[in-house]
């Protein structure tokens, strides 16, 4: 049993190494590797890795965060909102997390 926990946290970790979010077209592909491996004993440990992949992938689908609206990036922006976080300073950056209410293309 421990195998197919390590293989599941392994599909976890390898969906987090991906440079960005694969296309939900892939679920089909995941179903028919993880029915596939139901018959076949051989191939159960590769479907928990499949199957903690899937979890992973299914968790980012569902928790993205609304895509902005497309705008202009030669003009200014304007956003308008609260400080959601303290603001973080160090000798390279400072920055802090804003809790937008409005954006606006600006003149």
């Amino acid at each position: 049993m421990i195998r197919y926990l390590l293989a599941f946290v392994l599909g976890v970790w390898l969906f987090q190494l991906q440079p960005r979010l694969p296309d939900a077209s892939l679920f089909g592909v995941y179903a028919v590797v993880c029915l596939g491996a139901i018959r076949l004993r051989w191939a159960r440990l590769p479907a928990w890795l499949v199957l903690g992949f899937v979890w992973a992938h299914g968790h980012a689908l569902l928790n993205r965060p609304a895509d902005l609206p497309a705008l202009d990036l030669n003009r200014p922006l304007w956003a308008e909102g609260r400080g959601a976080s303290l603001v973080d300073v160090n000798r390279l950056r400072t920055r802090f997390v804003l809790g937008v209410d409005s954006l606006e293309q600006g003149g």
